[in-house]
């Protein structure tokens, strides 16, 4: 089976996604989670006028990613409008502690002479649930304009520096944020104040009745 991302960026046609790194496009049955048919990709598709370059920050996106993430995270390059797009997945479900985590990052880089001017997206999804049901869910934008050297491998090698380096000060924050939230014990109190506290499960068939009730008295 193979493994490819699911997103905007690779959508190519209606549940047809392209997998850059193989050259292939992907027909995906969403009901069923499955792949349905596999073709090759056109020229167009591939950005097969920036392939030199999408293949230079490819190779340089997946020795950041296997240094500095899990197992579980994919990472694609993409070739796209005019612009090398960058896109970092990845999901930890640990169900025994109760809990589970979700990074997703895009990177618009577009590339004009020895310059690169990038647009990064970070969504970082946390969910405990021991004893009630606590969720964080942050969206973070950045822009930037870097040098990117003469060669691919050197513009590859400056831009995968800066997502690197601008993630990275990300995460630090979001750790420094969880310890003081930890620290400062009204703001847990706060959070778990308003779950459910009588651990019994919810009677449907009451609050459709209540429901009910209210409905006719209006």
């Amino acid at each position: 089976m193979p493994q490819f991302l699911l997103s905007a960026v690779a959508e190519v046609g209606e549940d047809e996604y392209l997998d850059p790194k193989a050259g292939k496009v992907h027909t995906v049955n969403h009901m069923d989670k499955a792949v349905t048919g596999t073709r090759d990709a056109t020229p167009e598709e591939a950005g097969e006028a920036m392939s030199s370059t999408r293949e230079a920050v490819q190779g340089e996106v997946e020795t950041y990613t296997s240094g500095n993430f899990s197992d579980s995270v994919i990472s694609a390059t993409y070739a796209k409008d005019g612009k090398v797009v960058v896109c970092i997945s990845g999901a930890e479900f640990d169900a025994r502690n109760m809990w589970s985590g979700r990074w997703r990052s895009v990177w618009e880089c577009g590339i004009e002479g020895d310059a690169v001017e990038m647009k990064g997206t970070f969504k970082v999804d946390v969910h405990f649930y021991e004893d009630g049901n606590v969720q964080s869910k942050s969206v973070h934008e950045v822009s930037d304009t870097i040098g990117g050297g003469g060669s691919d491998a050197d513009t590859a090698s400056a831009i995968v520096e800066h997502i690197k380096k601008t993630e990275t000060d990300y995460q630090a924050k979001l750790d420094g944020a969880y310890v003081n939230l930890l620290k400062d014990h009204s703001i847990m109190n706060g959070l778990r104040r308003p779950l459910p506290i009588d651990k019994q499960k919810v009677n449907f068939k009451t609050l459709a009745s209540q429901g009910r009730l209210a409905g006719s008295l209006k």
